[in-house]
Formats: C-alpha cells, sequence, structure tokens
C-alpha cells in the first residue's frame, strides 16, 4: 500500500478496502457508501509528511519520462498525464497506482511524444487488434479491443477509421498539431502524409487541390489548415493572407483601434459576408494601414492584384485578386508592376530595331520577357493571330445579321441596341467549355434576340455558336 493509502468500510456489508482518498466512495459488492476507518488528522499528518518529502510530483509538463505516469487511460487510449508516484513500482499516479490490470506505456518503444527526447521519427501504425477508430480528440486509434469498432464508436455519423487514412502518422507531428488546435482527424490524416511543418506549410498555402493521405482534399481544406503549420515554424511565415485571423476591412463603424472587421473570412475569400463584394473598400493593404506594403502589387490576368509568391519555378504564382479580395492560384497573366522595368523592356526593344506595338504593359512585359523562348513566341503569335480570325469571323456574322433584320421590314426584327451590361454578366458567367476569346452575337428568333457565343474551332470551317442569354432578359 502506498504511504498515502487509507482503509474504508461499506457502511452496508462491512467490507473493507484500502485505497487512495478521495477515490473510494462507493462499495465495488453492493454499492454502499465507504466510510474512513481511522483518525482523518493521524491521514491529514501522512500526507502533509508526503508533500515536506517532495515524494509526489504532479506536474505533468515534465519532459522526463520518469516524471509522468506510465498508464494508458482505458478511457481515451492515451497516456496519463498526471505526474508519477515516485514510490510505486511501475512508475504510475495515485490514481493508477491501486487500479487492476493496468496497461503501460513502454518508455523505449513509447509512441508518446514525450519518449521521442532524442527527436526520432516513431510513427503509431494501426493495431489490427484494437478498434478502428480514430479518437477524435487526440488523433490516436482506440484502444479497445475490438475486431472492427468498440461498442463507443459503433454507430457514430462522423467517424474516420485507421483502414481509410494511407499510411502511419508520425507521433510527435500529429501531437504537436494537437497541441496547437487541430481536430484528431485532421492531425492524424496532416502526419500521416507530410514529415516536416515545412512541407505542410508549403502544400497548405499554395491553393492546390492535391491528395492528402489518399483522400482527394481541395485547395480551400488545405489552406484553412495553413495556420496549424504556420503555428509549429520558428520562422513564422507572415504576413500571409492564409494567417489572417479575420476580415480585411477596415470599417468606420469598427470599435477596435485599428479599424478592422473583427468578422471571419472564408477560405480563400478574405473578407467577410458584410464586406464581399462591397464598392469602395478600405482595406489593410491600403496606404497607411497595417499590411500597406506587405505584397507586391501586379496585374493579373488583366485585373490589379498583389502577388503573394511565385510557384513552380517562377511559372506559377500566387496573388490576391483585389476584385472580390480573393486568393488564386495562376498559372500565366501575372505581370509584377515595376515602371523601371517597363522602361527598360521598351528600350532593349528599341536597341533591336524592333517595333513595339502601343499596348499596356502587362501585356507587352509576358512576351518579352527573357524566359519566353522563340518557339514559345511562335506559338504565341499563331494563337493570336487564329483568335484575331475568330474575332473577325464574329464581326462578320454580326454585319450579315444587320444586313438581314435592314432588308426585314417587319419592326419586331429590328436589331436592337447593344447590351453593355448583359454582355458583361454573360462574360462573367461564361462557362469552362466556352472558349475565354470567344465572342457574343446577337441572333433573331421567333421575335426575340438572344446572345450567342460564337468562337472557331481547330479544323471546323465555320465559326461554332453556343446559346448565351436573352439580349433583354424580363425581370
Amino acid at each position: 500500500m502506498s504511504t498515502d493509502d487509507a482503509t474504508f468500510e461499506c457502511e452496508s456489508c462491512g467490507k473493507q478496502v484500502e485505497g487512495a482518498p478521495m477515490r473510494v466512495t462507493r462499495c465495488f459488492d453492493c454499492g454502499g457508501t465507504m466510510e474512513l476507518v481511522g483518525d482523518v488528522d493521524d491521514l491529514q499528518e501522512t500526507s502533509d509528511a508526503v508533500d515536506e518529502d517532495d515524494e509526489v510530483n504532479f506536474d505533468p509538463t515534465r519532459e522526463e519520462i520518469s516524471g509522468r505516469c506510465r498508464a494508458i487511460k482505458r478511457s481515451t487510449g492515451t497516456r496519463c498525464t498526471s505526474g508519477a508516484y515516485r514510490g510505486t513500482e511501475d512508475q504510475l499516479c495515485l490514481l493508477h497506482d491501486d487500479a487492476k490490470d493496468v496497461e503501460l506505456v513502454n518508455a523505449e518503444e513509447s509512441t508518446d511524444q514525450t519518449a521521442l527526447v532524442d527527436g526520432g521519427a516513431v510513427r503509431d501504425h494501426p493495431d489490427d487488434s484494437k478498434c478502428a477508430a480514430i479518437v477524435r480528440g487526440s488523433g490516436k486509434q482506440c484502444r479497445s479491443n475490438a475486431e472492427d469498432l468498440c461498442g463507443q464508436h459503433e454507430g457514430m455519423r462522423r467517424l474516420l477509421r485507421v483502414d481509410e487514412v494511407d499510411g502511419a502518422p508520425l507521433v510527435d507531428l500529429r501531437d504537436e498539431l494537437i497541441d496547437v488546435g487541430a481536430s484528431g482527424y485532421d492531425a492524424y490524416r496532416l502526419a500521416a502524409e507530410f514529415d516536416t511543418p515545412e512541407a505542410m506549410w508549403h502544400a497548405s498555402s499554395g491553393y492546390e487541390s492535391r491528395t492528402v493521405a489518399g483522400e482527394a482534399m481541395t485547395a480551400d481544406w488545405l489552406s484553412m489548415r495553413a495556420h496549424l503549420a504556420a503555428d509549429l515554424l520558428d520562422n513564422d511565415p507572415h504576413p500571409h493572407p492564409f494567417l489572417f485571423d479575420s476580415c480585411i476591412a477596415i470599417s468606420d463603424s469598427s470599435v477596435y483601434d485599428d479599424g478592422r472587421c473583427r468578422s471571419g473570412g472564408h477560405s480563400a475569400r478574405l473578407t467577410c459576408g458584410v464586406h464581399d463584394g462591397a464598392k469602395n473598400l478600405r482595406t489593410v493593404f491600403d496606404e497607411g494601414e497595417k499590411y500597406a506594403n506587405a505584397f507586391t502589387p501586379c496585374v493579373a490576368d488583366m485585373t490589379d492584384a498583389l502577388l503573394v509568391e511565385w510557384r513552380a519555378d517562377g511559372e506559377e504564382a500566387i496573388v490576391i485578386v483585389e476584385d472580390g479580395w480573393g486568393v488564386f492560384r495562376m498559372e500565366a497573366g501575372v505581370v509584377v508592376v515595376n515602371e523601371q522595368e517597363d522602361v527598360d523592356a521598351v528600350k532593349a526593344v528599341a536597341a533591336d530595331g524592333g517595333e513595339r506595338p502601343d499596348l499596356p504593359a502587362y501585356l507587352l512585359d509576358p512576351v518579352e520577357s527573357d524566359a519566353r523562348t522563340p518557339d514559345e513566341l511562335r506559338a504565341l503569335a499563331a494563337y493570336a493571330e487564329a483568335l484575331a480570325d475568330d474575332r473577325e469571323a464574329a464581326a462578320e456574322a454580326e454585319a450579315t445579321q444587320q444586313d438581314d433584320a435592314n432588308e426585314d421590314g417587319d419592326s419586331a426584327r429590328e436589331k436592337p441596341d447593344r447590351n453593355e451590361e448583359r454582355e458583361a454578366d454573360l462574360r462573367a458567367d461564361r462557362p469552362d467549355d466556352v472558349p475565354s476569346g470567344a465572342g457574343l452575337v446577337m441572333k433573331h428568333i421567333n421575335g426575340n434576340w438572344y446572345y450567342y457565343w460564337q468562337y472557331r474551332e481547330p479544323g471546323k470551317e465555320t465559326p461554332t455558336q453556343d446559346y448565351a442569354g436573352a439580349v433583354n432578359p424580363k425581370r
């Protein structure tokens, strides 16, 4: 018996047991109330003597294996966090020292994080003799003995099984993710896929869909977990759009000193539902604000944007598009805004005797880049020529339709003026299977006018036309 154990007697059946104070309350045989046998003062003196001798260590933050209870909790399958009582033979806390059939952690082969004092990379491989469920709180496999699922996990609606994840998680990375707030399911998946926080950060901040431990994950799913990797890195990757803790809008009605909106953004959108799509929005990127110079101004797909970083050896870029304040990964069409570089490019072309067309810099700079090869330039020229032919064909078809309308005396066939607002809406919702260079033409059908997408497909002599919508839809 440990030095601070006491004797208790059941009021109903008279059975006596020994155990730790404040633990033995009910008789295991009849359920009656257990009463302390002996003088309470004597027990208090014993407890005080133990404290004075410093024979008990209840500090769960000790890094030494000898300072922590080695028992595995039956309820969670995780290692007990209480300090070990030094008077016990098996290095147990007071609670587990008196329990029967306690499963112990092996100090040399433990999968507990505190056992990795030498930095060894240990993986927690699934145990076929245990329940296949992963504990949502700890990210560890359930320790209950079961051929498939134990009674607690059987029938649960949301459940992650060890056989649903490819690979075994790195113990230290999994436990560190739990410490910074990851769910057990996320920690298990991420630690099974990535070996280091750096690798996890590179994948989650790249806004690109990929497979994680055998399951296809969207770019949004990964980006929403980038902050977990950032919390584990010594070189904190601030600033980064996926690490903003709230909406980027500056609001005059804000009660905070910095004027920030404290509502959360959603996924790759950096604004909350209230500020999403708002006009003349002030943000943390404006001059004089906190992140005014955090990112490099650029033009992405002919739209003002901020360059976060280059990816794929400079062939792709992560950008924040100011129109809507969304984060995107783009393969082409990203040009850094730098007036001196534009001037230098003009001078270089002039020195070579070439004639630079009078076009915006964001169109010419990607073409004039030193990274462009002769084959790429020729392919670009051929594409531009074909695109010009398509535009001309669309214009000719529209002129023909106009002539037909003029010849027809029916006033119902008079071609209406182009609806620029309607065309802008149709271009914004252009289907994926319609090329970006397609034109919009109007056709008269059964007394009504409709817009059609018109473009030329390779190998076809006549332009292709796809229905787009009414010219003046009824509200």
